[in-house]
């Protein structure tokens, strides 16, 4: 005799998938390290000028002294005017040629220090993911 799925099973793929993408969305809320997707914006002759944050988590926004909750839809440039976006070298580097790239960042006073890791994402997109490694830069000195 023949089995058929039943309405259970036919929908068990989308509610494992479903559940997985809510695992997933919070661990990305509640994580410590910063997690960001972000895609480059290039002037008219191809060159980078700036990024678009397409998704932030809360630590990203945390560890790097964004002045928004959300900052999803908007320029580096639009939510701190008058700096040149952090790093826009490495990620413009990172997008075209699809090779990520760690390094480290500072703050402007010193007191903050960042461990970056940045890869392609997708066509003209990169994702960042930092830790806070002020207390061990502290330490070396």
């Amino acid at each position: 005799m023949e089995r058929h799925p039943g309405a259970g099973e036919r929908r068990r793929p989308h509610r494992v998938r479903r559940n997985a993408d809510r695992a997933f969305r919070k661990l990305f809320q509640m994580m410590d390290a910063g997690f960001a997707v972000c895609e480059l914006v290039c002037d008219g002759e191809g060159k980078a000028v700036d990024y678009r944050y397409v998704d932030v988590n809360p630590a990203f926004i945390r560890l790097t002294g964004l002045p928004t909750k959300n900052p999803a839809g908007r320029c580096r440039r639009e939510l701190v005017s008058g700096q040149e976006p952090p790093a826009l070298p490495v990620y413009e580097r990172v997008v075209r040629t699809g090779q990520g790239e760690c390094f480290c960042l500072s703050s402007d006073d010193g007191h903050r220090s960042l461990a970056v890791q940045a890869w392609r994402e997708d066509a003209g997109r990169f994702a960042v993911f930092c830790t806070d490694i002020s207390e061990r830069r502290r330490i070396e000195k």
